[in-house]
């Protein structure tokens, strides 16, 4: 058995009962990857790098897990896949679904295989992720650019009226 890590993963939803498929995903996730240790409140985003899309409901939460990266991953796409999930490419790789589950970070580790890069390599550019990360580990260093989330998220450039909490 793996040693136990905290996982940071950001929940989103643009499709359907999006509230609904973030409660129902948060339950999944809990049961298959691992206990739950803390959740942001979820937020209602404007489709980032999409057009006429309607808007996400995202949330962040850390989970503890014993699985491998690679086993977590695979799990988060059966998760994804349950609730309807169809991985395609239009919008240059973003489309519009029912559920979409990021691994932003595994505990302090650094990823970089053909399927997992880890941390995500576009957090420091998304609002949508930093926002929620920020209220439940504003101190948590980003193990590849040494800066907290807090400091992320105060030097994006982008429209802060793009992510408002809802919940």
């Amino acid at each position: 058995m793996m040693e136990k890590k905290l996982v940071f993963l950001l929940l989103g939803s643009n499709l359907g009962d999006r509230l609904q498929t973030l409660n129902l995903a948060v339950e999944a996730i809990n049961r298959q990857i691992g206990p739950i240790r803390m959740n942001s409140g979820i937020y209602d985003t404007v489709a980032f790098d999409m057009e006429n899309s309607p808007n996400f409901l995202n949330q962040a939460i850390a989970v503890e897990t014993n699985l491998s990266p690679e086993l977590m991953l695979q799990t988060i796409h059966r998760i994804e896949h349950s609730f309807g999930r169809v991985r395609n490419s239009r919008h240059n790789g973003y489309a519009s679904r029912t559920l979409d589950i990021d691994i932003l970070y595994i505990d302090n580790l650094v990823i970089e295989t053909g399927e997992l890069t880890v941390p995500h390599p576009q957090l420091h550019k998304r609002r949508f992720a930093l926002v929620p990360l920020n209220e439940i580990a504003p101190d948590f260093i980003h193990p590849v650019l040494y800066l907290s989330n807090h400091d992320l998220l105060v030097a994006l450039p982008d429209d802060p009226d793009n992510v408002k909490r809802i919940i």
